[in-house]
C-alpha cells in the first residue's frame, strides 16, 4: 500500500504522456501527492507557464507552496475544511492543511533543481509537517 507518493516533473519537458497516466492512477487510488518540478535551472524555463499547464491538466486544487505570500488564501480556494477556518480564524495550521493533503484534498506543488539543491529542504519540510509517516 502507497501512503504517499512524490511525482516529479521534468520542467523542460512539461507534463508527459507517462506523467499523467501515474497521476491518474495517483487519483483514482486516492493517494496524497506532491508534485515537484525538477530542473528548474534550465535555460528557458517559464515557471508561471509550467503551473497553469500543470494546473490545467492536472488540477485546480494543485497548491504552489514556494509562493508563501499567497500560500492561505490558494489553500482556502482549493478545500472547504480550510477555507473555514481560514475565514474563522483569519489563519491556516498545520494541522488543517496535514488533514486536506492526507484526504489527497489539495496536491502540494514545489520548483526546484536537485541537481543544485534547490527546493530539496522545502520538500523535505512538507513531507514533514504534513505527511502521515
Amino acid at each position: 500500500m502507497i501512503d504517499i507518493a512524490i511525482l516529479l516533473v521534468n520542467a523542460g519537458d512539461g507534463l508527459s504522456p507517462h506523467t499523467s497516466k501515474l497521476w491518474k492512477l495517483l487519483r483514482e487510488s486516492s493517494i496524497p501527492t506532491l508534485i515537484f518540478v525538477n530542473k528548474m535551472d534550465m535555460p528557458g524555463i517559464d515557471r508561471q507557464a509550467l503551473f497553469n499547464e500543470l494546473k490545467d491538466k492536472l488540477t485546480d486544487r494543485l497548491i504552489d507552496f514556494s509562493n508563501k505570500e499567497k500560500l492561505p488564501e490558494n489553500l482556502a480556494m482549493a478545500d472547504d475544511g480550510i477555507m473555514k477556518a481560514y475565514l474563522d480564524k483569519g489563519l491556516v495550521s498545520d494541522k488543517d492543511i496535514k488533514l486536506a493533503f492526507m484526504a489527497a484534498n489539495i496536491y502540494p506543488l514545489l520548483f526546484g533543481s536537485a541537481l543544485k539543491d534547490r527546493g530539496l529542504d522545502e520538500l523535505l519540510s512538507i513531507l514533514g509537517n504534513y505527511a502521515d509517516t
